[in-house]
């Protein structure tokens, strides 16, 4: 699972809008849709699930559900690869019974089942990013801030045990 630090900058509904550095983590997300680049390309405002309901001001980390990313690789490579490999096993297979070269067949077979197969894999990615699924989540940081207190940066007095 990777991980960003934010601060929550508008809620809406379930949502929260959460203002963060651009981070390493998003280089390989395939869900580039929940983010909207601010600044000149540092910070970043992330749609996020936000089911610890935090409010404007809050600090938050975002966390992008595990698997998410590699769904996002085999969506963009594997199947397209898988269905040109395919595409040209099969266009070999049955290049005799068409009366057509097997170069030919293959070539044309490979095309035609990864354009297929690229296709299918745009309507699943819409799919996963129109669900809360592989949506990233706000998980707060910080519920109470004293008073004056940095939203960045916890206060400098230690937290209280419920025991003492």
């Amino acid at each position: 699972m990777d991980f960003e630090n934010g601060m929550v900058q508008r809620a809406e509904g379930p949502w929260a809008w959460v203002l963060t550095r651009r981070g390493g983590s998003c280089g390989g997300c395939g869900h580039k849709s929940h983010c909207e680049i601010v600044e000149g390309g540092d910070l970043m405002l992330v749609k996020a699930l936000n089911r610890d309901h935090a409010a404007v001001g809050e600090e938050v980390r975002i966390a992008l559900p595990g698997g998410v990313r590699m769904k996002s690789y085999v969506l963009a490579y594997f199947l397209p690869i898988l269905g040109l490999v395919g595409g040209a096993l099969l266009g070999n297979g049955v290049a005799p019974g068409l009366g057509w070269s097997q170069d030919a067949a293959a070539i044309f077979f490979a095309m035609i089942s990864m354009g297929i197969l690229f296709l299918i894999a745009r309507m699943v990615d819409r799919r996963i990013k129109g669900s809360e699924g592989g949506a990233p989540v706000a998980i707060k940081i910080h519920s109470v801030r004293e008073e004056g207190t940095s939203p960045h940066r916890p206060p400098d007095t230690p937290p209280r045990s419920c025991c003492s």
